[in-house]
């Protein structure tokens, strides 16, 4: 409840006092409707339009309805913890240990991009063909 500009309070409302609207607005709140006269009641406490009140409610009831715009994201320590525990064979290329660990391929490039503990890399060798093998192959050629 800040200083008054207008007859109704303040032109602007602070994020504080939305949500402080709207906290009230849910302690009235019976069973998802509000009551009449809820509206002007919440106004008169915050000394705003009953509706701006009703703005705030709506918007509110809007954002949770559409749900978060933004994925949980996965800690660090997370994707350590499934990549180690991915046996060495399985983890030779992305996909195989993407499909292992639980996590996808971009998670796991962006976390390699940012933490640089994981490196990108064949921990053994693939041997080499033999000169006998080199010639078994050159025979079905």
């Amino acid at each position: 409840m800040e200083g008054c500009i207008t007859p109704y309070g303040k032109r602007k409302l602070s994020d504080s006092t939305r949500r402080a609207i709207y906290d009230t607005l849910l302690e009235i709140n019976a069973a998802g409707k509000l009551t009449h006269g809820s509206y002007k009641k919440v106004a008169g406490m915050f000394k705003c339009h009953w509706k701006t009140v009703s703005r705030v409610w709506h918007r509110g009831h809007d954002s949770l309805r559409q749900g978060s715009a933004v994925a949980d994201k996965h800690s660090a320590a997370d994707i350590e913890r499934a990549v180690r525990a991915v046996p060495l064979l399985a983890r030779q290329t992305m996909r195989t240990m993407a499909a292992q660990s639980g996590y996808s391929k971009t998670t796991l490039v962006h976390h390699m991009d940012e933490e640089k503990t994981l490196k990108p890399k064949a921990s053994h060798s693939k041997p080499y063909l033999t000169d006998a093998n080199k010639r078994c192959r050159m025979e079905h050629a």
